[in-house]
């Protein structure tokens, strides 16, 4: 395995800006337009090589990982040959959690990101850990604590911080490739061990990563042999942690919540106690007038009355009309004075005003269309722009009325604004500003 590090020239705990010098003072060195010599193009292409993995945080998180691991395996090898036992290959090529050792089919390889910013200074430090289900709940509920304490003071941290807290609650990044490689030699072992819903369990995760052939044949052969997925119980798997970290996150980011709240609850200025008999004071009370509110007074409608319009059209842009639908309205002699109103159904365009008198029918002719009927009911004429007064009932037909014209004549509509039982037209109380 390549050693970016060594190729840079810098130590493994370099910064991004330590590597980043390196970065630069070599592509000057080594650069063809500056080195004529023949190693110079290849040297300069494992320079690129190294920074672009060393320079993105997750790349250099997943290549640390890789890199830990080829060191541990070389270590392993190289204590089995001092020691003339067999190749310790069951040793070597075990999968297990980084923090509790469990090897289980919910290890995943997982980058986890910490946010420090104060001032006019933020860092992101990514880490990845090969984790199981229980120890990655843990570093995701450790690794948001302190994104949330440390991570909002500098502006480029605060949105860093976001990004971070968000990662970190779906359980940190997690790369495909190698997560795809460890998933299915992990499957290998526990089926060798002889844990075979375990093994159907982590090569599944291991297909959802990346579709290998190899792996999808030897699935099916674990499944032929009796190899099912595990079943879980969700109250058993919520006290154990092994449910997706988010569950986890929100009771965290709940109980923040809440204990913000009641420090602030706690540090706000006691209220001021009123005695009761202040609190409502009755007309005759002799409470101080502050303890009173005031209720505001109602509007006084003063408006002249005006002389009543004649009975029939009101307004219409039908114009005089020698043939067209009959439209007849009837109301009750008792009821006061109405203003129809007839609007096209579709297009909500105002085409008929009529004024009708109580008891008196109305009679008219209009085209052949689709209406709405509105009218207002009043006792007292105040004019065009306050109708009856504050008096005034607004109401709308719900049904549409169809006007047509056959081949045999015009139908129409005959129309009774009186309440009847089992009437064929009902109607509903409108706001004025709907009229």
């Amino acid at each position: 395995m390549k050693d970016y590090y060594k190729t840079l020239g810098v130590d493994r705990s370099a910064s991004a800006s330590r590597i980043k010098g390196a970065y630069r003072t070599l592509c000057k060195r080594y650069h063809p337009d500056r080195n004529k010599s023949v190693a110079a193009t290849q040297t300069i292409q494992e320079i690129n090589e190294a920074y672009d993995v060393l320079s993105d945080p997750d790349k250099k998180a997943t290549y640390d990982y890789e890199l830990r691991n080829n060191s541990r395996l070389q270590e392993t090898r190289t204590a089995a040959q001092r020691s003339q036992s067999p190749p310790a290959e069951e040793r070597v090529q075990e999968v297990r959690c980084e923090r509790c050792g469990r090897e289980d089919a919910t290890l995943r390889l997982s980058v986890f990101y910490r946010i420090v910013s104060v001032l006019f200074y933020a860092q992101k430090s990514p880490s990845a850990h090969l984790y199981c289900a229980a120890c990655r709940v843990r570093e995701s509920l450790l690794s948001n604590a302190i994104c949330m304490t440390i991570g909002w003071w500098q502006i480029v941290g605060f949105f860093w911080n976001l990004e971070a807290i968000f990662k970190n609650s779906c359980g940190g990044s997690k790369p495909k490739e190698p997560n795809a490689k460890l998933l299915a030699l992990l499957g290998y072992n526990l089926f060798r061990k002889g844990k075979l819903h375990d093994a159907v369990d982590a090569l599944t995760a291991s297909l959802k990563f990346h579709r290998d052939t190899d792996v999808l044949d030897f699935l099916r052969h674990i499944q032929s042999e009796g190899g099912k997925p595990k079943e879980s119980d969700f109250w058993e798997d919520l006290l154990a942690r092994r449910l997706h970290p988010a569950y986890y996150n929100v009771a965290l980011f709940g109980a923040l919540i809440w204990s913000g709240s009641l420090l602030v609850r706690l540090n706000s200025p006691p209220a001021i106690q009123v005695p009761y008999s202040q609190r409502n004071p009755s007309p005759s009370s002799t409470a101080p007038s502050y303890y009173r509110t005031p209720r505001p007074a109602a509007p006084v409608f003063n408006e002249p009355q005006m002389p009543l319009p004649d009975h029939g059209v009101f307004s219409s842009a039908f114009g005089y009309l020698h043939e067209g639908c009959p439209f007849k309205l009837r109301t009750r002699a008792d009821s006061g004075f109405y203003l129809v109103k007839l609007e096209e159904w579709y297009t909500q365009r105002e085409v008929a005003t009529y004024f009708v008198y109580g008891g008196m029918l109305l009679e008219t002719l209009i085209p052949p269309n689709s209406y709405r009927l509105k009218y207002a009911n009043g006792q007292l004429w105040y004019g065009r722009q306050f109708l009856f007064g504050p008096d005034t009932a607004y109401s709308v037909a719900n049904a549409k009325l169809d006007f047509t014209e056959t081949s045999d004549g015009y139908n129409g509509h005959t129309i009774e604004l009186i309440l009847q039982r089992h009437g064929n037209l009902s109607t509903k109380q409108i706001r004025p500003a709907d009229f």
